[in-house]
């Protein structure tokens, strides 16, 4: 946990030094990282939050990660975290409209897609 959070402080660090923000999506990690970025000095003026989205539905509905590709690749691999950062907006519909009466949208500068893989193999599984 000691290099999490280490790691953590230095993203924040860096976003520091360069003026930016950030913003995370997460599944497998549960919201850890945002946890972890969110303990960090720094945290309240660079982070901007986080989605974690377990089901592939919301992948696509909210991160905008293509059907195609979790049909293809699965949701834990790589092309699908690099996928999860569309121009670093995120969307996500909600049942009350936004006040201009589109979809609302968080935005920052950087976005940290984060994945993990399974700890069996999936064959024979």
């Amino acid at each position: 946990m000691t290099d999490l959070v280490a790691l953590a402080r230095r993203a924040l660090q860096l976003a520091g030094e360069k003026n930016l923000s950030l913003i995370t999506a997460e599944s497998c990690t549960a919201g850890k990282l945002s946890a972890l970025l969110s303990e960090a000095p720094g945290a309240a003026d660079r982070l901007h939050g986080g989605f974690v989205t377990y089901i592939k539905e919301n992948k696509t509905r909210a991160l905008g990660v293509p059907e195609q590709l979790l049909a293809e690749q699965g949701a834990v691999c790589p092309a699908v975290a690099a996928a999860r950062r569309p121009g670093s907006t995120f969307r996500t519909t909600t049942r009350d409209p936004a006040p201009t009466g589109g979809t609302r949208t968080a935005s920052s500068d950087c976005a940290i897609a984060i994945s993990a893989s399974a700890s069996r193999s999936r064959e024979g599984a």
